[in-house]
């Protein structure tokens, strides 16, 4: 029987309002694996449009790979 192993993948893009309240319970409960993650993927949804708000989270939460 095969093993199905977890690829970090998903079959659709999160929405950004998605991502950030996955971070916040990421955060949280200090699970760094996690936050590294999905700082990866919150730096490709930077647009002028989402710039503000994952501005607004980096900062609160001292994420200095989204704020450089």
């Amino acid at each position: 029987m095969a093993v199905p192993r977890y690829t970090s993948s998903l079959p659709e893009t999160p929405t950004v309002e998605v991502t950030l309240l996955a971070l916040d319970l990421a955060h949280r409960w200090q699970v760094e694996e996690v936050v590294t993650i999905l700082s990866e993927i919150l730096q490709g949804m930077i647009r002028t449009e989402t710039f503000a708000v994952i501005a607004e989270a980096a900062s609160l939460k001292h994420l200095e790979s989204l704020l450089h």
